[in-house]
C-alpha cells in the first residue's frame, strides 16, 4: 500500500527528473514547507486549514530532504486524520526501531526519494556503480540508499 501510494504521488506530482524535488511535490500537493530552528528533525501540522511541514535547518541537506518526504508521508498516508494530530519527529524516529506511522512514513519517504523504477533503471543501465554514486544521484544519504536497495532486493554487491 505504501509503495502504491508513493507511486501515485509521483505519477501525479513528479517531473521525472533526478533527484526528486520533494519540495516541489509538497507544494503541488498544497503543503507549505519551511525551515526553522526547531528541536526535532521535522514536524507537520495544520496552520489554519493548510498543512505545513517544518524541518530543522541545521541538519544536513540530505536529512532535510528525507524529513520533508517523511512528513509528506504522514500527510499522504492519512496519519493526520482530520487535523487532530501533530507529528513531531525526533532524530531517533528514523531508526529501524520506529514503529507504526513512523515506519510507514519512513517507507513512504524512501519510495518518494528513491523511486523503485528509477533506481532499477539507473542500476541496470550502469549510470551508478556504487552506493555512493547512487546516493549522490538521488541526493540521499548512503545509509538511506543502502536500506532502499536492500529492501527492493537490488543489493548486488554495491
Amino acid at each position: 500500500m505504501i509503495e502504491r501510494r508513493a507511486a501515485h504521488v509521483l505519477a501525479s506530482h513528479w517531473d521525472g527528473k533526478l533527484p526528486v524535488d520533494v519540495h516541489a511535490i509538497a507544494s503541488r500537493m498544497g503543503l507549505e514547507v519551511c525551515c526553522g530552528p526547531i528541536e526535532e528533525s521535522g514536524r507537520i501540522e495544520l496552520v489554519g486549514k493548510r498543512p505545513r511541514i517544518t524541518v530543522n535547518c541545521v541538519e544536513a541537506r540530505v536529512r532535510q530532504r528525507f524529513t520533508v518526504a517523511h512528513e509528506l508521508g504522514h500527510w499522504a498516508l492519512g496519519h493526520l486524520g482530520h487535523g487532530q494530530r501533530l507529528f513531531r519527529d525526533a532524530p531517533q524516529a528514523f531508526t529501524l526501531a520506529a514503529a507504526g506511522p513512523e515506519r510507514e512514513a519512513n517507507a513512504f519517504a524512501a519510495a518518494i526519494l528513491m523511486p523503485a523504477d528509477a533506481l532499477r533503471f539507473v542500476m541496470q543501465e550502469g549510470f551508478a556503480d556504487s552506493l555512493e554514486s547512487l546516493a549522490r544521484m538521488f541526493d540521499v544519504s548512503q545509509a538511506a540508499m543502502r536500506w532502499r536497495v536492500h529492501n527492493l532486493g537490488l543489493f548486488s554487491g554495491l
